[in-house]
């Protein structure tokens, strides 16, 4: 009723309402003014503007609308899990998707907002992967930005911090099942203390791999297949069963970090200054490689200048604190700067790799290799990885 109110006080058709609000159909605006349907918030923003209307007031009536429709949505059947009875992660996902639709289903821009008022950071993109159940907060404090993003009073969050306590133990656990298993083996009596080649293959397979040699032993190196992007690569068992190592080729690790370093060249929080934001945007971020807990970063500098502000460690907390809102667990993060030697004279310090792929992505214009075995190595100069 607001909705067509405003569009018949100001006179507008929906063909001029169409062209009033750029991206959103002429069909899609009939349908949140007809009433029978739920429109999106956005809609109901956008609609609001071209109208002239309060657009408060109108997130307050669609806030309304919207805690309405949700027992018809849910259905009555549906118990909601007490949050002193949550076990495990994804109870705890579940509870705080339920917590966002019982506060209203804020918008995740308010949300920031909310949480930014009482002194706690909480991206719009964080509260859109926690309210549609993708992930879960990784820290406390990410956990109560969010709470107080819900309208959750302080009395009642450290019911909340139990509760996501209780979850992280059981995570931990469940990553300790198959070393568990493991050493249950060996106790058995396992011929020279290896597991067999069937429960290795087993445990293998978990993590979407498999196995193009045969079994040796739990910490030695193993060539393996991605079973999701049919790449070839060593890894040691152990490090997959803890889940420290994962396919380096496979897209989806990569697509994370990627959305990291997209997130730290936007600077939302101030975390960088003038000079390192302009040098990281005259720089390039290389595939990345998770291997014992450790990620690996290269960062292509292309000119002197980046390269002296990159130098410094001071940026690459931020890095950190942007890959942790990305990828779960422990992990520290290496960065290698990788340069485009005009005179080819100096010999990278950490390897090939870096350089090998700058030189797949276009960036690098040199040889990857700037000596031979049969020559000596130059002295290191102030410029390389």
């Amino acid at each position: 009723m607001a909705l067509r109110f405003g569009r018949e006080v100001k006179g507008l058709s929906f063909v001029k309402l169409a062209e009033a609000t750029p991206g959103i159909s002429r069909s899609t605006l009939q349908r949140a003014a007809s009433g029978t349907r739920m429109p999106k918030l956005g809609v109901v923003r956008a609609f609001a503007h071209a109208c002239h209307l309060n657009e408060e007031w109108l997130d307050d009536l669609w806030q309304e609308a919207h805690r309405a429709s949700q027992p018809e949505q849910q259905g009555p059947a549906i118990q909601q899990l007490p949050v002193g009875q949550i076990r495990d992660l994804a109870e705890l996902g579940q509870a705080l998707t339920d917590l966002w639709r019982r506060s209203g289903a804020p918008s995740f821009r308010l949300m920031h907002l909310r949480a930014k008022n009482e002194g706690l950071e909480l991206s719009s993109s964080t509260a859109h992967r926690i309210c549609r159940h993708r992930r879960v907060p990784g820290s406390r404090a990410r956990l109560e930005a969010f709470l107080a993003a819900c309208g959750v009073v302080l009395r009642e969050r450290e019911v909340w911090v139990d509760a996501w306590t209780r979850a992280r133990e059981s995570e931990h656990k469940s990553r300790r099942h198959d070393v568990i298993e493991i050493e249950a083996m060996i106790a058995a009596g396992v011929p020279g203390g290896k597991l067999y080649q069937k429960p290795a293959v087993r445990l293998l397979l978990k993590a979407d791999l498999t196995p193009t040699e045969p079994y040796r032993a739990f910490d030695t190196p193993w060539t393996v297949r991605c079973l999701r992007c049919e790449a070839l690569f060593r890894v040691r068992l152990s490090d997959i069963v803890m889940r420290q190592a994962t396919c380096q080729a496979c897209p989806v690790q990569n697509n994370r970090v990627l959305k990291a370093w997209e997130e730290l060249l936007e600077n939302r929080f101030g975390a960088l200054t003038q000079e390192q934001e302009q040098a990281l945007r005259a720089s390039a971020m290389l595939k990345a490689r998770l291997y014992r807990g450790v990620l690996e970063v290269p960062v292509f500098v292309s000119t002197p200048e980046a390269g002296a502000v990159l130098r410094s460690p001071d940026w690459h907390a931020a890095l950190e604190t942007a890959v942790q809102r990305h990828l779960r667990g422990a992990l520290h993060v290496d960065v290698l700067l990788v340069y485009d030697y005009a005179d080819n004279s100096v010999a990278p310090v950490n390897g090939h790799r870096p350089r090998r792929l700058a030189k797949q992505a276009g960036l690098l214009t040199g040889p990857v290799e700037t000596h031979t075995r049969d020559e000596p190595l130059p002295k290191p100069t102030n410029s390389g990885v």
